[in-house]
């Protein structure tokens, strides 16, 4: 974005000398692209969250892809930890969910989304349980369902939240 907000002003200063009409139009077409690009930029969450099940030492733990720090991942035990989300979105890739729900081999396919969040240790003196009776457990099992889902709605893919909460391998909101 700093080189096409560099390439801009380059240009503007050659239109303000020359006042060549096809800079102008130049110009008009870069403008359009980098507000097109902001907006883009806009929509797209800094977080994605998923439950890691591949082998290894973070195995069943919760990943956190932080995308705008250089994609940095970290792992947390969902046995220590919640973690609240913020402004989210339940993404799925569902071709692969698809295949795999035919018999393929598991991989990744599913994530949520979201703005910012919060993670919450249960040692803290000001933890709270989630409350799972008045909340609706989001799930997630490409074997069963090729979509995200709850137990009244089959396919909740896409659906948007101002906050979820994990509860140790679970989604809640």
């Amino acid at each position: 974005m700093q080189e096409l907000e560099r390439r801009i002003d380059n240009m503007m200063q050659r239109y303000e000398l020359y006042r060549n009409p096809n800079d102008a139009m130049i110009i008009d077409c870069m403008v359009r692209d980098y507000e097109a690009k902001k907006r883009i930029m806009c929509k797209m969450k800094r977080f994605r969250v998923r439950f890691h099940l591949a082998k290894g030492k973070n195995y069943m733990h919760w990943q956190v892809v932080d995308k705008k720090n250089g994609h940095y991942r970290d792992y947390y035990d969902p046995e220590k930890c919640n973690i609240k989300m913020y402004n989210c979105k339940l993404g799925n890739q569902e071709s692969t969910a698809r295949k795999i729900f035919e018999g393929a081999n598991k991989t990744v396919c599913a994530w949520v989304d979201c703005d910012n969040l919060d993670i919450e240790y249960r040692k803290d003196p000001k933890f709270e349980e989630v409350d799972e009776k008045v909340l609706t457990q989001y799930k997630y099992n490409p074997r069963k369902n090729p979509h995200w889902f709850t137990d009244t709605d089959f396919n909740v893919d896409g659906k948007t939240f101002l906050i979820l909460t994990t509860s140790k391998a679970k989604i809640y909101g």
